[in-house]
């Protein structure tokens, strides 16, 4: 009975003092101790002041003012169990109004506040299972709610311009949620145990007045402060921490710092956008910008950084593109993991695209971009997969499609309007490595079944393209794990190399020397016939070297252990070598052209033959065929020195050789053996001479001397 009088006359005297007198500036100052006690205070007016505090269990207060430059403070001290042991309430309309309510106990108290004007709220609750709620609507609201206790939850709304929030939670599986419209949005969440963080902001047009921040950096930002629209700061220390961010406005910024296993999913649809997510345990980022509003959003800045293992990121970025400043990039981002992760991009400059898609088991991806206009895709299909891509300078464009197992890609641009793509397919160790560091190159390395294939491509001239294509097992042009031994050098200026590899163990090698420019080079090793059911071929090695201008050199083998040599240096010679088809074996052809417009077509059918030839004059044409798919132990060896000289040697049977040596100008010679152990020598020293030698039987020998050498 004492305690409900001793409520009743609480109550009655508190009416009483609230009721205003006019022109009064009202008062009230409540205190209660024991069980069950309410407290309700209503004031109208301005300038009024409440103070509530009780001791006790299960207390409730409830304060309601209107008016202006209005204050309430409830302080409520419990230690009761069971639900509801302290309730506080607040509602205040007008500008100026501040309310500060103070709970602790057990657990289970609840605050509420609901502020519309331009006001400040200060919560603190001390316990588990506490609830604060915070509705502010009006300029300049300001939030505070402290927690200390496991289980704690703290929602916050804000509407109306310039509102400040922070939510402070010292223990495990505690809330936060905060809401916030209009323009001017800050809000600063900390928790230090297992916890969730939800950040909500939207804004209205921004003027693009302050900026500032650092919440750490990304485009310009000339540190601390001042914001200005939407700006969410969340901290989160202990493993189980969720972070969750959505703003839509103009200038939204979040930062996320995470010290245990958690998880930060960001997106962001409006103008200058920019996420910052630092992560020190195993744990996820997700960074969506600009995909939720299609038609204003832009200058996305997004940067992640993972340092222990497990840690998967995403990130998407969607810009439109704005009118200068040119130092606030359309997108940008930047994904730094020191440990084994899922993905990893950098983005830097301005205009730039990275694009890396994972689907397969154990794939990674790292790509870095500094620049502008650069555009990086990845896609990783395969199983255990790796794909390096570093690209700087401008233009730059690089394509890495990996569907096998064990596979690996490098790629490093560096100049402008440079161009890589590099497809390996349905293949099990292969390597591939591209270098391109001048400007208008392309390279193209596609790598099939069944695999172990090797390419490094390296260009550092101008308007270069490879193209690499290996099938079957083993080829090699290049090493992966040693990249400095390059399969394809380009150094000079719009040369053209293509190799293609089928069958198995083959290996090429082009280079087009700097200073050289409009070389061209083809070769094409084992495409056809059976190899172990995976196309002919067999240890074959073909290597060109072009320096000069307008080289063209052509190598095709078939066969087992074909070897072919070019190496031209002079002026639109060019050189064709053919080798044994399917049936051919251990042929070697080596071609030297210094001089300029020379011909050379060396073709070799059948098995063991050999043919030599250099030019070095101008003009000179020479033609060896040697077998066909019958001849045997061949041998042709061609020198030309001068000047228009022609010659063609043709063998067939076997056990031939021929020998040439041109040094004047205009001679012609023709070689012609049939049979076998057939022997021609033929020196033409002086100009304008001709030679034809036919021998048909065994064992023949014809010596044919023109002039004398050195003349």
């Amino acid at each position: 009975m004492r305690k409900t009088i001793f409520a009743s006359v609480s109550t009655l005297a508190l009416l009483a003092a609230a009721a205003p007198a006019p022109g009064q500036n009202n008062r009230s100052a409540v205190t209660q101790s024991g069980t069950a006690q309410d407290a309700s205070v209503s004031q109208s007016g301005s300038d009024n002041e409440s103070d509530v505090t009780q001791s006790g269990a299960h207390n409730g207060a409830s304060v309601s003012q209107s008016g202006t430059n209005a204050s309430s403070v409830i302080v409520q001290t419990s230690m009761a169990t069971g639900a509801n042991p302290g309730q506080a309430s607040v509602t205040q309309s007008g500008d100026g109004a501040s309310s500060v309510i103070s709970q602790s106990g057990t657990a289970g108290n609840s605050a509420e506040v609901d502020q519309n004007g331009d006001s400040d709220s200060t919560v603190g609750q001390a316990g588990s299972f506490n609830e604060a709620q915070v509705s502010q609507s009006g300029d300049g609201n300001d939030s505070l709610v402290a927690q200390s206790g496991d289980g704690n939850s703290a929602a916050v709304s804000q509407l109306g311009d310039n509102n400040a929030s922070s939510v402070l939670q010292s223990a495990s599986d505690a809330s936060a949620a905060v809401t916030q419209t209009s323009d001017g949005n800050t809000s600063r969440i900390n928790q230090s145990a297992g916890a969730s963080a939800s950040v909500t902001q939207g804004g209205g047009a921004n003027t693009l007045g302050p900026r500032n921040w650092d919440g750490n950096a990304l485009p310009p930002s000339s540190a601390g402060e001042s914001f200005a629209n939407n700006v969410s700061l969340i901290n989160q220390i202990a493993d189980g921490a969720s972070a969750t961010l959505v703003q839509d406005g103009t200038l939204n910024r979040s930062s996320i710092d995470q010290a245990g296993e958690a998880s930060a999913d960001v997106r962001q649809s409006g103008v200058y956008n920019t996420s910052v997510i630092d992560q020190t345990a195993d744990a996820s980022a997700t960074v969506d910008q600009g995909s939720g509003t299609p038609a204003g959003f832009g200058r996305n800045a997004s940067r992640i950084t993972q340092t222990a293992d497990g840690a998967t990121a995403s990130v998407t970025q969607i810009g439109s593109n704005l009118a200068p400043p040119a130092n606030a990039p359309t997108n940008v981002s930047l994904i730094d993991q020191s440990a084994n992760a899922a993905a990893v991009v950098a983005q830097r400059g301005d205009e730039n695209l990275s694009d890396v898609s994972q689907s397969g088991d154990f794939a990674e991806a790292d790509v870095a971009q500094d620049g502008t206009n650069l555009t990086s895709d990845v896609n990783q299909s395969g199983t255990a997969v790796f794909a390096t891509v570093d690209q700087v300078g401008a233009g730059n464009v690089s394509t890495v499609t990996q569907t096998g197992a064990l596979s690996a890609a490098d790629v490093t641009q560096s100049g402008a309007g440079n161009s890589s793509t590099v497809a390996q397919t349905s293949t099990v160790l292969s390597g591939a490595v591209v270098n391109q560091s001048g400007a208008g190159n392309v390279s193209s390395i596609a790598q099939r079944p069944t695999g172990g294939h090797q390419a490094n491509v390296l260009q550092t001239g101008n308007a270069n393209q490879s193209t690499v294509d290996q099938g079957g097992l083993g080829n090699q042009a290049g090493e992966y794990a040693d990249q400095t031994e390059n399969g394809v050098i380009q150094a000079g200026d719009a040369g053209v190399s293509q190799l293609t590899q089928r069958g198995g163990l083959q290996t090429a090698y082009v280079e087009q020397l700097a200073g050289g420019y409009g070389n061209q080079s083809a070769i094409d090793q084992g495409t056809n016939g059976g190899f172990l059911g995976i196309g002919a071929g067999y240890s074959q090695d073909a290597s060109v070297v072009q320096g000069g201008i307008e080289n063209r050199s052509s190598v095709t083998q078939r066969g087992l252990d074909q070897t072919a040599v070019v190496s031209q240096s002079g002026a639109d010679n060019q050189s064709v070598i053919e080798q044994g088809g399917n049936f051919g074996s251990s042929h070697l052809a080596s071609v030297t052209q210094s001089g300029s417009d020379g011909v050379s077509r060396v073709v070799q059918l059948g098995s063991d033959q050999v043919a030599l030839v250099n030019q070095s004059g101008a003009g000179n044409d020479s033609n060896v065929d040697q077998g066909g798919n019958s001849g045997e132990e061949h041998f042709a060896s061609v020198s030309q020195s001068g000047v228009d000289g022609t010659s063609v040697i043709f063998q067939r049977g076997s056990d031939q050789e021929a020998t040439l040596v041109q040094e004047g100008i205009g001679n012609q010679s023709l070689i012609s053996q049939l049979g076998s152990g057939h022997t021609a020598i033929v020196g033409q020293y002086s100009g304008g001479n001709s030679s034809t030698v036919n021998q048909a039987g065994t064992g023949s020998t014809a010596t044919v001397t023109q002039g004398s050498p050195g003349i």
